[in-house]
């Protein structure tokens, strides 16, 4: 009994740090150059796939929640441009949100399944809006 309580309490503080647990990135002094990085590609690992689609959620839930992101998951302002891959013709300063995540997983998924093979996540958000499977309101946000 003592040991499944003990397995049980482990097993609950390893979910616990699994889910308020920060990704590591190093420590920047300096602005890193975001034009050697596609929009969508939060990790900085070169490419888009679902770990950026997850930090780009994360990062929004503790933006939300008014949390330091830069302390709690190591995400810097680079970062937060990167992830911020759309943005409303109606607003004219653009910001990462739920939507910005959805896209982000979208374009992943569109991309493994073959269904759509542009080069670019904005090339994406392009296409989709001249499909009219996204609402004219949506833009791509480049800001480069």
């Amino acid at each position: 009994m003592k040991l499944r309580k003990l397995f049980a309490f482990l097993s609950a503080g390893v979910l616990c740090c699994c889910a308020l647990g920060g990704t590591a990135f190093a420590e920047e002094t300096e602005p890193v150059d975001l034009s050697q990085y596609q929009m969508g590609d939060i990790t900085m690992d070169g490419q888009v796939d679902l770990d950026d689609a997850q930090l780009a959620l994360r990062t929004y839930v503790f933006m939300l929640a008014q949390k330091d992101v830069k302390e709690c998951l190591g995400v810097t302002e680079e970062q937060i441009k990167l992830a911020d891959v759309i943005s409303y013709s109606t607003e004219k300063n653009s910001h990462l949100d739920a939507a910005d995540a959805h896209v982000i997983l979208e374009y992943y998924t569109d991309q493994l399944s073959g269904k759509y093979t542009v080069e670019s996540i904005t090339e994406y958000i392009q296409v989709r809006v001249a499909n009219k499977t996204y609402t004219s309101k949506l833009i791509a946000n480049d800001w480069r």
